[in-house]
């Protein structure tokens, strides 16, 4: 029997063998993680209880979905430094509105993900990350400035992640990375708690491997 606990152990055992590790056939490290969360497998455990208790995943539709968040995504358990050295020991004490939302939904928050520095580039460079390697040929861009989490999803180090975007900072990752990311529009998702670039133009979305189309008709 697959638990909750048992997969994010083998998620955490993947970015561990690969994240900071030359590839197997010559490449770079991929350094699209940046921290693991701690808390990560007492969520699981939780989330098995839940599913005893439910005899099933109840109204948890991303019931045990491991998901890694932009580093400038607010949580009370991690903290949040915009890939930048000088915010180390920022935790904001209070998730992200868009985070409450994966929590109460049923999503394990994996860990956090490096980005382009305060969002403000779209290499994949940061001053903790170093550099972003694109797991697909690891001698070009990862693109940005959600770089980590595309490489991370495009590694399988998570199922699913979360970006930012100003003008193409979720789009231009999903696509050199080979994934799909939504950058929905102003106002439909909250910004609070997620660091922008700018007040004006960016919003929060998605980032995934697949998606499939439901028809509710």
């Amino acid at each position: 029997v697959l638990t909750c606990e048992k997969l994010v152990e083998l998620y955490q055992q993947r970015v561990l063998a690969f994240n900071d590790n030359a590839q197997p056939n010559g490449g770079l490290p991929i350094f699209g993680v940046l921290n693991l969360s701690t808390t990560a497998l007492d969520q699981a455990r939780e989330l098995d209880t839940l599913y005893e208790r439910d005899g099933g995943i109840g109204e948890r539709y991303l019931h045990c979905m491991p998901v890694l968040l932009k580093d400038n995504y607010d949580t009370f358990d991690q903290p949040s430094t915009q890939g930048s050295y000088s915010m180390l020991g920022h935790t904001a004490g209070v998730d992200a509105e868009s985070v409450a939302g994966l929590r109460a939904a049923g999503a394990v928050i994996l860990g956090k993900a490096n980005q382009d520095e305060f969002a403000f580039f779209t290499t994949g460079f940061s001053a903790r990350a170093i550099q972003v390697s694109n797991p697909y040929n690891t001698q070009e861009s990862p693109a940005g400035s959600s770089s980590g989490t595309g490489a991370s999803l495009a590694s399988n180090f998570a199922l699913g992640g979360t970006g930012s975007d100003t003008c193409q900072s979720i789009r231009h990752p999903s696509s050199v990375n080979g994934l799909v990311g939504i950058r929905p529009s102003i106002g439909l998702i909250s910004a609070h708690g997620i660091y922008p670039l700018a007040h004006a133009r960016d919003t929060g979305g998605p980032m995934v491997r697949t998606v499939k189309a439901v028809s509710y008709t």
